[in-house]
């Protein structure tokens, strides 16, 4: 007979792993998986470059209420584009965005096999806008 005792601690710590939406298995893209065309189902395009430029119209077009006014980065335009390293445990790669002077940076970007993503508002949120080839 299993004693709760001895059993309960590990239960805690499955019950632990599998509440983390975060959690999976960790992409391994290369620049090459993403290079293309990408849309969202609002009508925001993007186009990442095989030689590291992007260009962007109607970004924020799924982004509703208060949330489109206070998005970071610009609605559209173009600048250069860096796929970072795969982090352990996180089903994600994220991607980094730079609009240049004056656009900065928009750094809330995710890649796996089959989207391109970025979160809406809390970046610890699961709220996100999904682009997938065009």
């Amino acid at each position: 007979m299993v004693h709760f005792r001895r059993v309960a601690p590990l239960l805690s710590v499955l019950l632990l792993v599998a509440g983390c939406g975060s959690i999976g298995p960790s992409p391994d893209l290369k620049e090459a998986d993403l290079v293309g065309a990408w849309a969202s189902k609002s009508g925001g395009t993007i186009t990442l470059n095989a030689d590291g430029t992007f260009s962007a119209d109607r970004l924020r077009a799924c982004v509703e209420g208060k949330f489109r006014e206070t998005s970071v980065g610009p609605d559209a335009g173009s600048g250069t584009w860096t796929l970072l390293e795969p982090e352990r445990l996180n089903p994600y790669q994220d991607v980094k965005l730079d609009f240049g002077p004056g656009g900065g940076e928009w750094p809330h970007w995710k890649a796996d096999e089959e989207s391109l993503r970025y979160t809406i508002g809390d970046p610890d949120a699961v709220d996100f806008c999904v682009f997938r080839r065009s």
